[in-house]
């Protein structure tokens, strides 16, 4: 996420790079309050859609660290450790191959599950 908003302000800070200081200052502010207001409602959409807030997401895995993740399958819900490669229904650590909780979590995350696939599968 960081290096998407430094990438960000690089891209401005080239293309201004020929005016004076106060115009780049300007610009910098115009280029971040809009890119942030673009944030705001697509993070309103999406809280309002049902995803999780990070806050909450952070605060479940303050602990350890683990980044455990949890979907919701109803009338069941599954814990899925993406650090470990665990996931309550046993298929992650037998297959070692991404079953559907953990597609699901990382899909509800933005995490490539890509990463998640064994190197035999690849």
């Amino acid at each position: 996420m960081a290096a998407n908003l430094v990438e960000g302000v690089n891209a401005v800070f080239k293309r201004k790079q020929h005016l004076p200081i106060a115009s780049v200052f300007s610009a910098t502010f115009y280029r971040l309050a809009t890119l942030m207001s673009k944030m705001v409602f697509k993070q309103v959409n999406q809280m309002n859609a049902g995803f999780m807030h990070v806050e909450h997401v952070w605060k479940g895995n303050g602990a350890d660290r683990d980044c455990r993740l949890s979907t919701r399958y109803p009338p069941r819900s599954y814990e899925v450790g993406l650090l470990n490669r665990q996931c309550d229904c046993g298929k992650f650590q037998a297959l070692h191959y991404p079953c559907v909780h953990v597609i699901a979590a990382c899909a509800e995350h933005s995490i490539n599950v890509e990463q998640y696939v064994d190197e035999v599968y690849t």
